[in-house]
């Protein structure tokens, strides 16, 4: 008699896998949470710009992880409460190159053998995306509400959040 768990079993398994996070994220992060007030964003153009920051920003962080090599045993959680007075700052007016775009106060609690705890401050510059803005293009003259201009603040930030984890 054939079984009816084996058929559940593997069912469970594929619906599961798009929303499973990549093998070194999960291995590193146990959970990844961003957070923004976003009627505390001033700009209206920055608070429609950011309206998805915060699934869009773990995206990203979980998205660098897996580029990162497996060098903690037990995951982290990350925790990235973002600076809302930056996410409106580039809108107030015309950036210059060190105008931060984004910014926020990151924390890792590393579930490893340590369970060590580590806070720090992150912004991201418009100078400072440039790797990531297609074309090069000046980002100085640039459009800071255009999609390219908001994948690469999320790319530079998420970077930065992975290579600030602990090695």
């Amino acid at each position: 008699m054939p079984s009816k768990f084996l058929p559940s079993a593997a069912l469970a398994a594929v619906l599961a896998l798009p929303f499973a996070l990549p093998v070194h994220a999960q291995q590193w992060a146990d959970s990844i949470d961003v957070g923004v007030t976003a009627n505390e964003i001033t700009s209206p153009a920055a608070a429609q710009r950011y309206a998805t920051v915060d699934a869009d920003l773990t995206a990203a962080i979980a998205e660098a992880l897996t580029a990162k090599p497996d060098s903690a045993e037990g995951g982290a959680r990350i925790t990235v409460d973002l600076d809302e007075v930056a996410l409106a700052a580039p809108f107030a007016g015309t950036p210059g190159p060190t105008t931060a775009v984004m910014a926020g106060t990151v924390s890792v609690e590393d579930q490893g053998s340590s369970g060590s705890q580590r806070k720090f401050n992150l912004a991201v510059a418009m100078n400072q995306i440039m790797p990531y803005v297609p074309g090069n293009q000046n980002v100085t003259v640039v459009d800071v509400s255009s999609d390219a201009v908001y994948q690469a603040t999320l790319k530079t930030f998420a970077a930065a959040v992975v290579d600030n984890l602990p090695k």
